[in-house]
């Protein structure tokens, strides 16, 4: 009995100066996701019904510069049959994004605010 206290005495003390604190990790914030959904609206004034628009090319960029110059691309995608497309888990506060439909460009920017969903539309003439 007194060799059994004995081990387990001395596995206690040894096990307790093993322990070390692990390294502390530090992950990029991630900020949200966004749902672009793109359009078509062939009237002059408001457009009350709009046709989802497919096969939009979606470019989004972590900032004003980059997306001017068409480099550090974030994520890239087309918009699918109903005119959406979802980026997920991005690490920027705000992007802005380029969506080209055939010769036409559009630009605009969203803010995305951490552990939210955005929806932004887009409305192509």
């Amino acid at each position: 009995m007194k060799y059994i206290i004995t081990i387990l005495v001395l596995g206690f003390y040894a096990c307790g100066e093993d322990v070390s604190p692990l390294p502390e990790t530090e992950f990029p914030p991630v900020y949200g996701d966004i749902v672009i959904e793109t359009f078509s609206c062939n009237q002059d004034s408001l457009c009350p019904d709009p046709d989802a628009l497919a096969g939009v090319e979606v470019l989004l960029y972590a900032n004003e510069s980059d997306r001017e110059n068409g480099v550090n691309v974030l994520r890239r995608g087309f918009s699918s049959v109903d005119g959406k497309i979802r980026f997920n888990a991005l690490e920027s506060f705000w992007v802005y994004i380029i969506s080209e439909s055939d010769t036409l460009k559009m630009k605009s920017e969203e803010r995305l605010p951490m552990n939210t969903i955005t929806f932004h539309q887009i409305y192509f003439p």
